[in-house]
């Protein structure tokens, strides 16, 4: 599976999802990225960014995090006795939201997907329970369109019991779309008890583009325990020894995430030699991020990458930030930053001052 064009819509499903709910439901969501995060030159690297569906998350308010809805009048013992239960009626309105996207797409009408997912965001935002019900019905869903509006409805919901379904999907499927919309799902969640699953994930992964999705499934690693953390490790370290430059890159920046130990620092300093450059762009960038300062051997490295003239001047740029970022380096490094500064200042001044999106005006 390639990154095609089919998958750009579910992210701008995603994003109108966050944007609108977020006007609808109030404020909330995480606060802006820190400088060292927009200046990290591993932005230029698809494979060392956080995945689309987190991105999404991060930059609008998550649906769940808004007000509960207001309480229905009560009715009498015999109009309650009369409805559907609750439970009744979260299912049959799923099955009719997964219907009518159906139609949606068969008729390629994406004004109406759009607030479909809308539709069934509200719902998982009003009433937890129901994620674990989208969950169930992700699992028997087979239309690629209904699996993207299922995973974009459970954007940045916290629900352990979904996540655990989810994770058991994840454990049960080798390839095919409902992998990719569950691992999606949990790309957003940030789910510590689903990173065994995510991580047998990433070493059964075939295709390229399923092993990257896999690894920007895992959580952020704050707070997960020492053996599981240990799990993701070790597939990322499998990863990293892939034969597509893509997953090499993308795994050396989950490295650079997970890893503590000197011998994970080597990794990364042995990928500033691979033959691609996306792959050493990601690794000096993922130096910057690895729970060490880098000792004297990795600072010649770094600096001897970002004064070699023969090297793409994006893998010299991300070894220069981190090397900026390393606190008290040598003297002749400390020469060699201001140096490089001169030498590429607008270079520089794009990573650390970027540009606004025009196209987003």
């Amino acid at each position: 599976m390639g990154h095609g064009t089919s998958r750009l819509v579910p992210l701008g499903l995603a994003l109108l999802l966050g944007a609108v709910l977020g006007a609808v439901l109030g404020p909330g969501g995480a606060g802006p990225r820190s400088e060292a995060a927009v200046r990290n030159p591993a932005a230029a690297v698809p494979a060392a960014r956080p995945s689309p569906a987190r991105v999404a998350c991060d930059r609008f308010p998550c649906a769940h995090e808004g007000p509960a809805p207001e309480p229905r009048p009560s009715a009498s013992p015999a109009e309650e006795f009369s409805r559907p239960s609750p439970v009744t009626r979260r299912a049959e309105s799923l099955a009719g939201l997964q219907d009518a996207a159906r139609e949606a797409a068969l008729r390629g009408d994406e004004a109406a997907l759009e607030g479909l997912l809308l539709d069934l965001g509200t719902e998982v935002a009003a009433d937890r329970v129901s994620a674990a019900r989208v969950v169930e019905a992700l699992a028997r869903e087979t239309d690629p369109r209904v699996l993207d509006l299922l995973a974009g409805a459970l954007c940045g919901v916290e629900d352990a019991e979904a996540a655990a379904r989810l994770a058991e999907l994840v454990e049960s499927l080798d390839s095919g779309p409902t992998l990719e919309a569950a691992l999606r799902a949990l790309a957003t969640m940030g789910s510590a008890e689903a990173v065994p699953a995510v991580a047998r994930a990433i070493l059964r992964a075939r295709e390229p583009s399923l092993a990257v999705l896999a690894m920007d499934a895992l959580p952020v690693p704050q707070g997960v325990a020492p053996p599981t953390a240990g799990l993701a490790l070790t597939a990322l370290q499998a990863a990293a020894r892939s034969p597509e430059p893509e997953v090499r890159a993308r795994a050396l920046f989950g490295i650079g995430e997970w890893a503590h130990e000197p011998i994970h620092s080597q990794v990364l300093l042995d990928a500033l030699r691979d033959p691609h450059p996306e792959v050493r762009r990601a690794a000096a960038a993922a130096l910057e991020e690895v729970g060490r300062r880098p000792d004297e051997a990795a600072l010649s490295l770094l600096s001897a990458v970002m004064e070699d003239p023969r090297e793409e001047l994006g893998v010299r740029l991300a070894a220069w930030g981190t090397l900026r970022d390393a606190g008290v380096v040598p003297s002749e490094v400390a020469l060699g930053l201001d140096r490089f500064r001169l030498e590429n200042a607008e270079a520089v001044a794009s990573v650390l001052h970027p540009l606004p999106d025009e196209s987003a005006e």
